[in-house]
Protein backbone atom coordinates (compact mmCIF):
# COMPACT_ATOMS: atom_id res chain seq x y z
CA UNK A 1 0.00 0.00 0.00
CA UNK A 2 3.07 2.20 0.55
CA UNK A 3 3.48 2.38 -3.11
CA UNK A 4 0.16 3.88 -3.80
CA UNK A 5 0.01 6.69 -1.07
CA UNK A 6 0.62 9.81 -1.41
CA UNK A 7 4.24 10.74 0.47
CA UNK A 8 3.03 12.60 3.78
CA UNK A 9 0.15 10.98 4.13
CA UNK A 10 -0.47 9.84 7.68
CA UNK A 11 2.44 12.02 9.10
CA UNK A 12 0.16 13.96 11.06
CA UNK A 13 -1.46 11.52 12.95
CA UNK A 14 2.14 9.50 13.67
CA UNK A 15 2.83 13.07 15.46
CA UNK A 16 -0.52 13.32 17.32
CA UNK A 17 0.20 13.60 20.93
CA UNK A 18 -2.54 10.60 21.98
CA UNK A 19 -0.82 8.53 19.29
CA UNK A 20 2.49 8.92 20.31
CA UNK A 21 1.43 8.00 24.10
CA UNK A 22 -0.15 4.66 22.70
CA UNK A 23 3.22 3.89 21.35
CA UNK A 24 5.21 5.03 24.22
CA UNK A 25 3.07 3.81 27.40
CA UNK A 26 0.01 2.76 28.42
CA UNK A 27 -2.91 2.35 27.44
CA UNK A 28 -2.51 -0.78 25.48
CA UNK A 29 -5.58 -0.02 22.90
CA UNK A 30 -5.38 2.81 20.23
CA UNK A 31 -8.49 3.12 18.64
CA UNK A 32 -8.68 5.78 15.76
CA UNK A 33 -12.32 6.62 14.73
CA UNK A 34 -13.44 7.93 11.93
CA UNK A 35 -16.74 10.25 11.00
CA UNK A 36 -19.45 7.19 10.87
CA UNK A 37 -21.13 8.76 8.08
CA UNK A 38 -18.22 9.66 5.42
CA UNK A 39 -17.15 6.65 3.84
CA UNK A 40 -13.73 6.21 1.50
CA UNK A 41 -11.66 9.15 3.49
CA UNK A 42 -8.87 7.48 3.97
CA UNK A 43 -8.72 5.14 7.10
CA UNK A 44 -7.09 2.24 5.49
CA UNK A 45 -3.77 4.54 4.40
CA UNK A 46 -3.82 5.63 6.95
CA UNK A 47 -3.47 2.30 9.22
CA UNK A 48 -0.94 1.14 6.49
CA UNK A 49 1.09 4.32 7.55
CA UNK A 50 0.88 2.86 11.15
CA UNK A 51 2.22 -0.45 9.70
CA UNK A 52 4.64 0.92 7.76
CA UNK A 53 6.03 2.69 11.05
CA UNK A 54 6.07 -0.42 12.58
CA UNK A 55 7.83 -1.93 10.22
CA UNK A 56 10.44 0.10 9.68
CA UNK A 57 11.20 0.31 13.81
CA UNK A 58 11.22 -3.12 13.77
CA UNK A 59 13.47 -3.49 10.89
CA UNK A 60 16.06 -0.44 12.27
CA UNK A 61 16.91 -1.69 15.78
CA UNK A 62 16.34 -5.57 15.40
CA UNK A 63 14.54 -6.10 18.90
CA UNK A 64 12.44 -9.18 20.29
CA UNK A 65 9.17 -7.48 19.36
CA UNK A 66 6.56 -9.52 16.95
CA UNK A 67 3.67 -7.56 14.68
CA UNK A 68 0.84 -8.94 13.02
CA UNK A 69 -1.76 -6.64 10.65
CA UNK A 70 -5.10 -7.76 9.74
CA UNK A 71 -7.18 -5.53 6.69
CA UNK A 72 -11.06 -6.07 7.21
CA UNK A 73 -13.22 -5.85 3.90
CA UNK A 74 -16.85 -6.39 4.30
CA UNK A 75 -17.05 -7.50 0.34
CA UNK A 76 -14.74 -10.76 1.41
CA UNK A 77 -16.34 -13.40 3.68
CA UNK A 78 -12.76 -14.60 4.97
CA UNK A 79 -12.02 -10.55 5.53
CA UNK A 80 -15.21 -10.02 7.63
CA UNK A 81 -15.81 -13.32 9.63
CA UNK A 82 -14.26 -12.87 13.18
CA UNK A 83 -12.85 -16.79 13.47
CA UNK A 84 -10.81 -16.10 10.21
CA UNK A 85 -9.57 -12.79 11.37
CA UNK A 86 -8.41 -14.21 14.82
CA UNK A 87 -7.35 -17.85 13.06
CA UNK A 88 -4.95 -14.97 10.87
CA UNK A 89 -3.33 -13.46 14.09
CA UNK A 90 -2.58 -17.01 15.09
CA UNK A 91 -0.97 -18.49 11.87
CA UNK A 92 -2.71 -21.52 11.10
CA UNK A 93 -2.98 -20.92 7.98
CA UNK A 94 -5.32 -23.34 6.02
CA UNK A 95 -6.47 -24.52 9.32
CA UNK A 96 -9.39 -23.11 11.06
CA UNK A 97 -9.49 -23.54 15.01
CA UNK A 98 -11.63 -22.37 17.36
CA UNK A 99 -11.59 -18.94 19.09
CA UNK A 100 -10.10 -20.47 22.11
CA UNK A 101 -7.45 -22.41 20.60
CA UNK A 102 -6.80 -19.53 18.44
CA UNK A 103 -6.53 -17.51 21.49
CA UNK A 104 -3.98 -19.99 23.30
CA UNK A 105 -2.01 -19.96 19.96
CA UNK A 106 -1.82 -16.45 20.02
CA UNK A 107 -0.79 -16.07 23.80
CA UNK A 108 2.01 -18.64 23.44
CA UNK A 109 2.98 -16.26 20.12
CA UNK A 110 3.00 -12.94 22.24
CA UNK A 111 4.74 -14.66 25.08
CA UNK A 112 7.74 -15.51 22.62
CA UNK A 113 8.34 -11.45 22.55
CA UNK A 114 8.98 -8.44 24.61
CA UNK A 115 6.35 -6.51 23.16
CA UNK A 116 3.86 -8.13 20.44
CA UNK A 117 1.79 -5.22 18.13
CA UNK A 118 -1.74 -6.11 16.91
CA UNK A 119 -3.60 -3.93 14.04
CA UNK A 120 -7.15 -4.56 12.52
CA UNK A 121 -8.25 -2.41 10.04
CA UNK A 122 -11.84 -1.65 9.45
CA UNK A 123 -12.83 -3.19 12.17
CA UNK A 124 -16.92 -1.58 11.57
CA UNK A 125 -16.30 -4.03 8.75
CA UNK A 126 -16.20 -7.36 10.75
CA UNK A 127 -19.57 -9.27 10.69
CA UNK A 128 -21.48 -7.42 13.59
CA UNK A 129 -22.91 -10.85 15.27
CA UNK A 130 -19.60 -12.03 16.01
CA UNK A 131 -16.76 -8.49 16.71
CA UNK A 132 -17.95 -9.11 20.15
CA UNK A 133 -16.27 -12.28 20.42
CA UNK A 134 -13.22 -10.97 19.08
CA UNK A 135 -13.06 -8.35 21.30
CA UNK A 136 -13.63 -10.50 24.11
CA UNK A 137 -10.77 -12.28 22.48
CA UNK A 138 -8.24 -8.90 23.00
CA UNK A 139 -9.14 -8.56 25.98
CA UNK A 140 -8.39 -11.89 27.26
CA UNK A 141 -4.81 -11.07 25.23
CA UNK A 142 -4.75 -8.00 27.12
CA UNK A 143 -5.10 -9.37 30.40
CA UNK A 144 -3.17 -12.76 29.95
CA UNK A 145 0.00 -12.05 28.14
CA UNK A 146 3.50 -11.57 30.19
CA UNK A 147 4.53 -8.98 28.20
CA UNK A 148 3.43 -5.57 26.27
CA UNK A 149 0.67 -5.47 24.16
CA UNK A 150 -0.40 -2.88 22.15
CA UNK A 151 -3.53 -3.08 19.73
CA UNK A 152 -4.70 -0.89 17.48
CA UNK A 153 -8.21 -0.72 15.47
CA UNK A 154 -9.07 1.12 13.03
CA UNK A 155 -12.85 1.85 12.54
CA UNK A 156 -15.85 3.89 12.01
CA UNK A 157 -17.31 4.74 15.68
CA UNK A 158 -20.01 1.92 16.29
CA UNK A 159 -21.28 1.98 19.43
CA UNK A 160 -21.14 -1.24 19.96
CA UNK A 161 -17.58 -1.42 19.28
CA UNK A 162 -16.80 1.61 21.52
CA UNK A 163 -18.83 0.14 24.09
CA UNK A 164 -16.63 -3.04 24.44
CA UNK A 165 -13.76 -1.57 24.40
CA UNK A 166 -12.99 -0.35 28.08
CA UNK A 167 -12.41 3.21 28.66
CA UNK A 168 -9.12 2.56 31.03
CA UNK A 169 -7.65 0.31 27.97
CA UNK A 170 -7.34 2.64 25.29
CA UNK A 171 -6.60 6.00 23.45
CA UNK A 172 -9.13 7.57 21.12
CA UNK A 173 -8.50 9.71 18.23
CA UNK A 174 -12.03 10.69 16.72
CA UNK A 175 -11.70 12.36 13.74
CA UNK A 176 -14.14 14.35 11.85
CA UNK A 177 -13.58 15.37 8.58
CA UNK A 178 -15.86 17.81 6.38
CA UNK A 179 -17.10 16.81 2.97
CA UNK A 180 -14.02 16.62 0.19
CA UNK A 181 -11.59 16.31 2.91
CA UNK A 182 -9.27 12.97 2.67
CA UNK A 183 -6.42 12.00 4.98
CA UNK A 184 -4.63 15.09 4.54
CA UNK A 185 -3.41 16.58 7.93
CA UNK A 186 -5.92 18.42 9.66
CA UNK A 187 -6.37 21.96 9.36
CA UNK A 188 -8.91 24.58 10.92
CA UNK A 189 -11.27 22.46 9.24
CA UNK A 190 -11.01 19.53 10.47
CA UNK A 191 -11.46 18.22 13.95
CA UNK A 192 -9.53 16.20 16.15
CA UNK A 193 -9.84 14.68 19.19
CA UNK A 194 -8.30 12.83 21.58
CA UNK A 195 -10.23 10.85 24.70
Amino acid sequence: MKETRTPGTGEWLLQNPGFQRWEETNPPVFSGFRDPVISGVGKTYLTSRVVDLIKDQMEDLPRNEGSAFFYCNRNEKNRRDSLSIINSYAEESGTTLSFDACQEQILALLNLYTKSTLVIEGFDECDQGSRDKLIETFNSLLAESNNTLKIYIASRPDPDIQAQIQQEQRISITIQVPMGITASPPDHTMQNRVE
